[in-house]
C-alpha cells in the first residue's frame, strides 16, 4: 500500500526568481527616494548650521560695538586685522587660514560641529575649539580646515567708498557652501587677508555653484547674509545675489581646501 503524498513547502525556484525580481524592482524605485530625501534633510541640517554660523559672527559685533565683522578691525582693537608692521599680534599670519577666522568667533558659536556641512564628505566634525586635543580640538593642526566646510566672504559690511557700514549692508554674503567656483585667487583684499578668492560680481564672472561629487548640494547651494537669513539659493538666483553681496565690482571669500 502507498504511504500518503506530502506537500512540499519551500518556493519552488521560479517563485523565488519572482520574488527576488520584485524586490529589485522595488528597491530600484524606493531608493532614489530616499536618497533624495536624505538630500534635503542634510541641506535643512546644512542651513542650520550657517545659522548659528552667521549669528554667531552678528553678536561678535554688536558685543564689541565694533561696527563690523573681526577681519575688518584692526587687531589692536580686539580684530584680526592685520596688514603687517610691527607690533605684530602673536598669531601674526594666522589671520589668512579660514580656520583662524571662524575660531575668533567661537565665543559666539557654541560648537565648531556646525562648521561642517552635513554632506560634506571630506570633512570631519571638531567637538571642541581647542588646541590640543588631537582627536577633536577644532584649533589642532589635525583638524583646522580639514573641520570646515563653507567660505568666509570678506567684503561683507563694507560700502564702496571703504567705510564701515554694517547695518547698511544687510544683504551682503557673509558665508557660503564652498560648492562655488570663482574668477580665480589674488593677493589683493582690503582686508588685509591673502591669498582669496575673486568674484567679479558685477563686470562678468564665471562663479556659479558647481556639481561636487564629496559635498555641497549639487548645482545650488545655501548663502549666509549678513542680516542673519539664510539663502537657499538655485544656479538662476546665484548672480542677483551676488550683486547685492558688494557696493563696488569685486567680492572675495576665503575657500577652506
Amino acid at each position: 500500500m502507498k504511504s500518503p503524498q506530502r506537500n512540499k513547502l519551500g518556493f519552488t525556484l521560479i517563485e523565488l526568481l519572482v520574488v527576488i525580481a520584485i524586490i529589485a524592482i522595488l528597491a530600484a524605485l524606493l531608493l532614489p527616494a530616499l536618497a533624495k530625501a536624505k538630500a534635503r534633510a542634510q541641506r535643512v541640517a546644512c542651513i542650520s548650521n550657517m545659522k548659528q554660523v552667521s549669528l554667531g559672527y552678528i553678536v561678535w559685533v554688536h558685543d564689541h560695538e565694533k561696527n563690523n565683522l573681526p577681519y575688518r578691525v584692526d587687531w589692536t582693537d580686539d580684530g584680526t586685522k592685520y596688514g603687517g608692521g610691527s607690533p605684530a599680534p602673536p598669531w601674526a599670519g594666522q589671520q589668512n587660514r579660514p580656520y583662524f577666522q571662524f575660531a575668533w568667533v567661537s565665543n559666539e558659536i557654541d560648537s565648531p560641529k556646525v562648521l561642517v556641512c552635513p554632506s560634506d564628505k571630506k570633512k570631519h566634525v571638531a567637538n571642541n575649539w581647542g588646541p590640543t586635543d588631537s582627536q577633536g580640538g577644532f584649533r589642532h593642526s589635525n583638524q583646522q580646515e580639514n573641520s570646515l566646510s563653507y567660505d568666509l566672504w570678506m567684503d561683507a559690511g563694507i560700502s564702496s567708498s571703504g567705510q564701515l557700514s554694517f547695518e547698511q549692508s544687510q544683504e551682503h554674503i557673509l558665508i557660503s557652501d564652498r560648492n562655488m567656483t570663482d574668477d580665480g585667487s589674488v593677493t589683493g583684499c582690503s582686508s588685509g587677508v591673502t591669498p582669496v578668492r575673486l568674484v567679479n560680481s558685477k563686470t562678468g564672472t564665471n562663479a556659479k555653484w558647481k556639481d561636487e561629487k564629496d559635498y555641497g548640494h549639487g548645482v545650488s547651494g545655501n548663502l549666509g547674509l549678513l542680516d542673519g537669513s539664510i539663502a537657499a539659493v538655485n544656479q538662476g538666483q546665484l548672480k542677483a545675489f551676488l550683486d547685492r553681496g558688494v557696493d563696488d565690482s569685486n567680492l572675495h571669500f576665503m575657500f577652506p581646501q
